[in-house]
This record gives structure tokens, sequence and C-alpha cells, in this order.
């Protein structure tokens, strides 16, 4: 599909000057069927008054820069391509460009004195070295000139019109690989005729272009045969300050050297996409090769519709997703985050979403003052059996028995089917009371057994999931926060109340969402912050950012009624901020489920004190001061 815009034909472009190849560019051009005296020129074409000559389009560089795009959407996904492009402390460029069927093309440029020149070599995908590798012959099995080009597009993109029409150039591009529109094919080959132009009167006329701008440039290749050999001693002594387009080099990788971290291209366009709901779902899946259970994928589907696809992912939840894929498995691995924040602003969001992004199930477990460390890993509960005797759950226990609905409906049948007795004038509760007797007899069996039930944090811990931890800074008991360190380190094991001991699962993300503006939250422990790789501060979103919020989550589309309603909340905010009152709560939620109540009563005030009100609240004179705030915008 990507490039279906542009076929290149069965003639190719082979000489020294391939821009002037007006055999290629004439059957290039017949077979799209499209003039080429369609489109505009480079403005270095304009200024040196070449604007009456034809346009070449030269397949290896529009091949080359496809292929950049597509690189870059790939990163932008998570996925690492097969090409890349470093460039080196000393201005060369290297690349890894696949080749035909299982081989792969190295390449390497050099400026030298104002002219760009390159080496190349071609090599199995799976060969652990370049020795022996084999030339680089011009024209064979369409070698032609796209790795010297792709070799070179970080430079060419330091060109400003070069820079914007590959902007264009891309942005069309996947428009058309969405809706193949002639709109957005005809902006590809308008963008791509300037990119031609440009690379063309800038190697032609290098030196008119020189006294424009300085863009002037040459590139030097061989006619026909064989590209000059790369070799080991060409790149043993290189070090790479940048990757251009690609996570990581494969050949070159042990070859190099590097003094920047590895993807980080990769992680700026990541920051850079516009990320929904549905694209960051299964994103950033650490490890490919787990394949989750059918009650697991129900979990992650109902995270998922809990945040709806309204829901606006923060760069924040982001960067944290980037920490965890690209840390797995290492000696430091991002597994525990800090969430931190005033209500509101969207912590308890931003960890569901990091769930979906990295493909593992979402629980969490709220702390209070009175938590205990046996309520982190285990309860006790009693185990039930069956007619039989077999130990089984509540759940299976009653399976086969009808449920409230077919009670309701006919409690006579049902009655029967629970009991084994046949009654004319059962009644629905008589039937559900029946299902109740099933069960108290399943549990008042002789010889009661229980049986110990992991808690969430117990089976993240066990499974791998990410575990949302609310506000444990709130706990009174020290020794818990302790207790939960340990759980927190790399190595931890669990010592469960039944005597089991559980490693924990490489998968496992803990996530502590803490608001420090809460009154009775006490400060966070230094030991407690030094078991998190990453902290991370969820600021309340702008009133803008929150009336689109409130229009997705509500469905209440009328913008200026919501900024009065978001103004009468930060007023209320203000009140009991400087009231000294410790125990309150004027949120996002508590806002929007006003709004939900004004559009069904259609009064602002009487819902409020419905909702917003004694929900922040339940000093009787501070929701007469709260009233005060409602009245001032709706009166």
């Amino acid at each position: 599909m990507l490039k279906s815009i542009f076929l290149v034909s069965g003639s190719v472009i082979t000489t020294k000057e391939p821009f002037e190849d007006s055999v290629a560019v004439k059957s290039y051009m017949m077979q799209m069927k499209m003039s080429q005296d369609s489109f505009g020129s480079s403005k270095y074409a304009v200024s040196q008054g070449n604007t009456n000559m034809r346009l070449s389009y030269f397949p290896a560089l529009i091949e080359a820069v496809m292929e950049y795009v597509s690189m870059e959407e790939k990163l932008s996904k998570g996925i690492v391509p097969e090409a890349a492009v470093g460039e080196a402390e000393s201005g060369e460029y290297l690349v890894e460009y696949p080749g035909k069927e299982e081989m792969l093309q190295l390449g390497k440029a050099v400026n030298r004195n104002g002219r760009w020149e390159f080496k190349i070599a071609v090599v199995r995908k799976n060969a652990v070295s370049i020795k022996g590798a084999a030339a680089y012959e011009i024209g064979k099995a369409g070698n032609y000139e796209q790795v010297m080009f792709f070799a070179l597009i970080p430079e060419f993109l330091k060109n400003v019109e070069f820079k914007e029409k590959y902007e264009y150039f891309r942005t069309s591009l996947l428009d058309y690989q969405k809706s193949t529109s002639e709109t957005s094919k005809h902006s590809c080959w308008e963008a791509a005729a300037v990119l031609c132009d440009n690379v063309y009167q800038r190697c032609t006329y290098t030196d008119n272009c020189n006294a424009i701008d300085g863009s002037g440039m040459k590139i030097v290749c061989q006619d026909q045969g064989t590209q000059e050999l790369l070799s080991i001693s060409d790149i043993e002594n290189v070090t790479v300050k940048k990757m251009h387009a690609g996570g990581e080099f494969k050949k070159f990788a042990g070859m190099v050297k590097k003094n920047v971290l590895a993807g980080h291209k990769m992680a700026e366009l990541q920051l850079q996409k516009k990320w929904t709901v549905r694209s960051i779902t299964d994103a950033f899946v650490r490890n490919p090769n787990r394949q989750l259970t059918d009650s697991e994928k129900l979990m992650m589907q109902a995270t998922a519709a809990k945040l709806g696809e309204w829901y606006q992912v923060p760069k924040q939840l982001v960067k944290a997703a980037i920490a965890a894929k690209a840390t797995y498995g290492k000696t430091i691995a991002f597994s525990n985050f800090y969430f931190y924040g005033e209500a509101g602003g969207g912590k308890t969001s931003a960890a569901m979403a990091l769930s979906l992004a990295l493909g593992i199930p979402y629980v969490s477990i709220t702390f209070s003052a009175n938590t205990e460390i046996l309520d982190l890993l285990q309860s006790i509960a009693p185990e039930t059996v069956d007619e039989t005797g077999n130990v089984c759950s509540v759940a299976e226990l009653v399976k086969e028995y009808p449920d409230s609905l077919s009670c309701a409906l006919d409690p006579v049948a049902s009655y029967e089917k629970i009991t084994g007795k046949h009654k004319d004038d059962a009644t629905p509760e008589e039937a559900m009371a029946a299902i109740f007797d099933k069960i108290a007899a399943g549990m008042n069996t002789s010889g009661q057994r229980f049986k110990y039930v992991d808690s969430p944090l117990a089976k993240a811990f066990r499974y791998g999931y990410l575990v949302e931890l609310q506000e444990p800074n709130i706990v009174a008991n020290p020794g818990v926060i302790v207790g939960l360190n340990s759980l927190l380190d790399r190595t931890a094991t669990m010592v469960c109340q039944s005597g089991e001991i559980v490693n924990r699962h490489p998968d496992f993300i803990a996530v502590d969402t803490t608001n420090r503006s809460y009154a009775a939250c006490r400060d966070v422990n230094a030991s407690h912050l030094s078991r998190f790789h990453m902290a991370l501060r969820f600021d309340k979103p702008s009133d803008d950012e929150m009336i689109e919020r409130i229009k997705s989550n509500t469905g209440f589309d009328d913008t200026k009624t919501i900024r009065k309603m978001l103004k009468v909340q930060n007023a209320m905010c203000r009140v009991l901020q400087t009231s000294g009152e410790e125990n309150y709560s004027c949120g996002t939620r508590e806002l929007c489920n006003w709004i939900s109540w004004y559009v069904l009563l259609g009064d602002a005030y009487e819902s409020a004190k419905d909702t917003i009100i004694p929900l922040a609240t339940q000093n009787e004179e501070l929701m007469s001061e709260l009233e005060s705030c409602v009245l001032t915008e709706f009166v």
C-alpha cells in the first residue's frame, strides 16, 4: 500500500546524473498518467530562472523518502524497523537498508570537501559480520541509489524547503493509506515533485545554491559497476552520536561506539504522537510471547470501556510506557511508578491506560488509615461444596440454578429446578431464598474448610498485572509501608499467610497514585519513594482541556454553560482550601455528576444542591458558601 502511488517502471535511472534520464522519467510518469507540468518547482529553480525546465521524478529518491516515512510511522507505534540511520560525531552517516529477499545493505556516507561519497556492503540479514560481504552493484537486482539517498535524508532535512515538503508528503501519504483518495494522491505527487527538484537543483547547480543560502551539495557515485566496498576498518573507530531513524543498529551494533541512549529517536516520536485508547492498547507490550487468558482479556476490555474513546492520553503515561518497555529484562527495569498531583489530574485514568499500553490487566487497591499488612496479601474465605461433596466456588455452585430474572418471571419452575420439589404458589422471593439456602448448605458442611484469597496486589504480584496503589501514605501504621516497600523491590518475594512463597512476576507493574494536597495524607516516606523508578506529576488540565473531556464524558456540548460550571467549581475549591477544612472533595468527578444531573433537571442551582455541594463537604456553613458560588454564576 505504501508504494502504490509511485510505481517504478521497467526503465530505471542508472547514470551519474540520474535526474536527466528523460527516458526513465517519461516511462515513470506515463505509467501514472499524470503531467509533470501540473506541479510546482523548487524555490532554487525559481531563483535561477529554471522554471521552464521539466521536473524530473527520480524513483530512487522517492522510494528512499517513502521508506523513511514508513520507519518513522513504525517507530511511533513502538515497532523497530529493519532500516536505521545513525550520525557519527565526525558528521558521517551510517545506514542499514533492507535489500532484496534476505539481504541487507550497509552504507557509509562521508562528506569530503563538500562532496558526499559512499561505501556500501551487501550482507545476509543473519550474517554475524561484514567479513566477506559482497560489493554493491549498481542496477543489479534493484540496487539503484535508494540506499545512498536514504543515508542522506537527515542531511536533506536540514534544508527548510525539503523539510517542509517532506512533512507535507508524509501527511499526504499517510492520509492516502487510510482513504486512497485522489486528493491525497495528488498531494503526494505535488510534494514529491518539489522534493526531487530541490535535491536536483542543489546537486546540479551547487555553486548557485550555495550563493543563495549555502544549501548546495555534491553527490558522487559510480556511473555503473560496483560501488566502493565498505570494510570493518571503515567503521570500527566511528562513534555514533545520534540515531535519526530506527531504534537500533543490528549489524553495526557491535562494530561502532555510541554516546547516546539507543532508541531516543523512537521515544521522541512516540511522545510527539497523539495517542488514543485504541492506538495505545498493546503498543508497548514488553513480552510478545505472553498469552493472556480469557479472563485476563475480559479485564483488559473492561478497563478500555471504563476509559472510553474520549480519553486523551497524557504524555506522562507515554513516558512511563516507553521506560517500562525499553528497560524490560535489564538490571534496572522501570516497573514502579509514582504518579502524584492534585485531585482531578487523571492519575487513576493514567494508571488504567498504562496497563492497556503494556498489554497487562489492571487491578487496584485502596488504602485507608486502618489498612494492615495482611490486607495487602491475602484474606480468608470459606470453601463451598456441591451436593456431591466436591469443593467449588460460589459461582460454580449456583451456575446451574436459574438467575434472578428467571426467578422473577417464572418462580414456580425456578423453585422446582432449585429444590426438586414442585410448589404451585412459589414466589420469586422463595425461589431466591432457595438458592441462598443451597449456598449456605455448601458453606456449612461438616469439617468446614477455608481458603486463602489473593488481594489485588497479590494477584498482580503473582500473575504480572499492573496494580494501582491508591493513597498508601494515608496509612496510620508505618509497618504497612515497610512491608509494601519490600514487595516493590526488584527481587522481592511474597510470603503468603498460607506459607506459600511467590516470586515477583517479571511483568508486574506498581503505580502509586498520591494526592499530595489531600489533608489526610501524610508526607511520603523517603524509603518508600526510593522504591520508584520514575515520579510523574499530573496537574489539573486547563479549562479548555477540561471542557473537551467533560463533553466527551457527559455528552453535554454547551461550551458556555460548561465554562460557567467550571468557573463555579474553581471558586468552590478556593473556598474549601482557605477554610481549613481537611475532609473535602471537589474534583472532576463531582463536576461531571453536577453536569449530568443538570442535563436532566434543567436547574443549575437545584442540581448543584443534590450533587457537587453535599459531595464536596458536610460542613453546613461551608455548604452555604458553596451555594453562593453557584448563585454568583447562575441567578
